[in-house]
């Protein structure tokens, strides 16, 4: 059995918490309004919001906040994600400013955005890390917090609205859509039912009288549901997501490094066709309705003295820092140096970094949220995701393209359970993109390691981890078909 320290990511409370901030809707007049937050059906938090009309330098202006706290378990530990936007606009909604502050696991992160002409100058704090960019502000482009007080009191039979929206808590750009799907005309006032989709997500909302009284976003499971502040607060039952995300495939399998493939079937509850990513590593069998069968395989190593990648630019998205790894850091640059010295080729220096972040990160803990790879070089404390992004970074600087990948792994114990997790690829020139594991020290992947998402620890990546993990709670069954030892030796299951 691998030790328990595998867990389901910190990017779902990101995409739980992106779900929330788009929620609760009110009147253009103060307005108040309290939510349960409940994941699965469990109590895991709740949603305070807040829209006014004040006076912003000397004009009238809309003002949104929005309040979330989430608390989760896993096993030992307990995570309390607290988050906080505030987003000001003109009354016909050209964004002004805002301001998001969120704390996850002790950590904070702070995005700040505010009008200089014609773009909003968005400044981000990740760990001490300071980043800044610009979003160019056409026609129509709003704030996600102000889009409720802009659009739901007019609601009426077949109302329609769809343009793009920054999203406060990413600094990024979505497309959304609110639309009238049907109404309850026997209630006073009448109950609006909508369809509204921001990005990949789509909720089902109830309106009455320009107030949210419940919001449905299926996909991830999460529901939020008009309360009072006393019952908003009152408590919370929160869920271990390192339980609830184990599956059980009541396999035994020996351990990864021993294995030359794995066949297994993915298996959805709600009939949805699970969708892992395909590549030369895990192909693809067959697919019916609700399940999926894939044959892993174990990268193929590298030759000895393969050429160093070219930088081209297809390849510049995966050799660029995010806010999670600044990679121009000075600390980064000397820890990759070291790590690397000596190295003659791209994969030796790949296994050059995977040794260092497997003994450097220490403390094997759940105690950490999504750190970034600065917080994790100098606290040398997380799981499977401080051991990816640490070594993302370093394997950037020192010119290897790398990418963040995230779906499950073989966890084992008597129920043969898998858990998820979070590994690398590294593109390493004609060897393609080869996958490692910082986290088990291993150079090559093991079989055992099922992709289901391929991306960077920027807002884009980063959300879909996170909804990739929120799918798993519930719906998801996993079966091992048969494993096939590095000897030939085939077992059924």
């Amino acid at each position: 059995m691998r030790p328990a320290h595998h867990h389901l990511i910190p990017a779902l409370l990101a995409a739980l918490l992106f779900a929330a901030a788009e929620t609760a809707t009110a009147k253009p007049e103060a307005s108040d309004s309290w939510y349960d937050f409940r994941f699965h059906g469990s109590k895991v938090g709740f949603l305070h919001a807040v829209d006014t009309v004040v006076e912003l330098d000397g004009k009238p202006a809309l003002y949104a906040a929005r309040t979330s706290l989430i608390t989760v378990k896993r096993q030992d530990h307990v995570i309390r994600m607290e988050s906080h936007t505030e987003a000001w606009c003109t009354p016909e909604g050209a964004p002004l400013k805002f301001r998001h502050v969120r704390t996850e696991g002790g950590a904070e992160r702070v995005v700040e955005g505010r009008r200089e002409g014609d773009v909003l100058l968005i400044t981000m704090n990740v760990g001490g890390s300071m980043t800044q960019h610009r979003i160019p502000l056409e026609p129509g482009l709003a704030l996600a917090t102000n889009l409720d007080a802009l659009h739901k009191n007019a609601l009426a039979k077949g109302y329609s609205v769809k343009g793009r929206t920054i999203v406060e808590e990413e600094a990024a750009i979505q497309e959304y859509s609110i639309a009238v799907k049907s109404i309850d005309t026997t209630s006073k006032p009448p109950i609006f039912v909508l369809e509204s989709k921001m990005g990949q997500l789509t909720s089902s909302e109830r309106v009455q009288g320009g107030r949210t009284i419940s919001t449905k976003v299926e996909r991830l499971g999460a529901e939020f549901v008009l309360t009072t502040r006393e019952k908003a607060v009152a408590g919370v039952d929160p869920t271990d997501i390192f339980t609830a995300s184990r599956l059980s495939s009541h396999a035994q399998l020996p351990r990864g490094e021993t294995l030359r493939s794995v066949v297994v079937d993915l298996i959805s509850r709600s009939g949805r066709t699970p969708a892992p990513i395909l590549d030369s590593r895990q192909k693809k069998v067959h697919v019916k309705r609700g399940r999926v069968r894939l044959e892993i395989g174990t990268p193929v190593a590298p030759p000895a003295g393969v050429a160093w990648p070219k930088k081209t630019a297809e390849l510049a998205r995966y050799l660029g820092g995010t806010p999670y790894e600044p990679i121009e850091d000075p600390r980064l640059v000397e820890a990759s140096k070291k790590a690397v010295a000596g190295a003659k080729d791209p994969f030796a220096a790949a296994r050059a970094i995977n040794t260092f972040v497997y003994g450097h990160i220490t403390r094997k803990s759940l105690g950490k949220a999504f750190s970034s790879a600065i917080e994790a070089l100098t606290q040398k404390e997380g799981d499977c995701t401080e051991h990816a992004v640490l070594f993302s970074a370093l394997a950037k600087i020192a010119g290897l393209p790398t990418r963040l990948v995230t779906g499950l792994v073989y966890v084992g114990g008597e129920d043969g359970g898998f858990g998820y997790h979070e590994w690398v690829e590294v593109w390493l020139g004609s060897a393609g993109w080869v996958a490692m594991d910082p986290t088990f020290g291993q150079d090559l992947a093991d079989p055992t390691h099922v992709k289901f998402t391929e991306g960077l620890s920027d807002a884009e990546g980063l959300r879909e981890a996170g909804v990739a993990a929120a799918e798993l709670f519930g719906d998801l069954q996993l079966e091992v078909v048969s494993h096939t030892t590095l000897t030939g030796k085939k077992v059924v299951h």
